[in-house]
């Protein structure tokens, strides 16, 4: 909208490697050393959002986790 800064989302914080963490954005791998507890990322979605479910999609396989 005219006069209205744009929002943009992204990568918050991550567990193991937040200097990498956008890669997940991309379909890079995680390093598969790391302990499976730091396997965690946080996304940032710009603004509020209320909503009931967030679905992540994984390509690969078509599987989806809510």
């Amino acid at each position: 909208a005219k006069g209205k800064e744009e929002l943009r989302g992204g990568i918050k914080t991550a567990g193991s490697n937040l200097k990498d963490a956008p890669n997940i954005l991309d379909g890079d791998v995680n390093d598969p050393k790391d302990d499976l507890q730091d396997w965690f990322i946080e996304v940032d979605l710009g603004r509020v959002v209320l909503a009931d479910t967030i679905r992540l999609i994984f390509p690969d396989t078509r599987d989806y986790v809510s």
